[in-house]
């Protein structure tokens, strides 16, 4: 019987081998982070806040101006805005959901603030007491008169 030495398999060098553990010490902050999005949907885009809550994000607005963006899931939640000019946006239109939840026995989103825009988010089963419940209300604030429409036709 013949015996032979196998040859070894190659170790991979010392510096790749440092190269590797890097990454992947680097790709554990990235999973916390993403984890962290799904726990935190609500991202106020100008200063890059997240938040568990959608009306904490609008309360982090204030009466400035931003733009909340919604990650995409099912969400049941609602934010009432006082004051200020907030745009509501879908992460990924279509997929942010709003669901069941109203705020005031209204809508899921109440909004009378100086001025809001809503995009690509989906509202389902908004139902209350007396029947008239609705994805977005807006009303005007009650320490001003509410503003004259306008219609333009361009």
């Amino acid at each position: 019987m013949e015996n032979r030495a196998r040859p070894l398999p190659a170790r991979p060098s010392l510096p790749l081998a440092a190269i590797i553990a890097a990454l992947a010490v680097a790709a554990i902050p990235a999973a916390a982070l993403f984890a962290q999005d799904q726990q935190r949907p609500f991202t106020v885009i100008e200063t890059g806040q997240a938040f568990a809550r959608l009306q904490d994000a609008v309360d982090a607005i204030g009466s400035g101006a931003g733009t909340v963006a919604i990650a995409p899931g099912t969400h049941r939640q609602c934010a009432v805005q006082e004051s200020g000019s907030v745009a509501f946006v879908a992460s990924e239109p279509g997929t942010a959901i709003l669901d069941g939840t109203t705020c005031e026995g209204k809508a899921a989103l109440v909004l009378r603030g100086r001025e809001a825009s809503v995009s690509g988010l989906v509202f389902r089963r908004m139902s209350v007491p007396d029947g008239n419940g609705a994805g977005i209300r807006l009303e005007h604030r009650r320490d001003r008169p509410p503003r004259p429409w306008v219609w333009d036709r361009r």
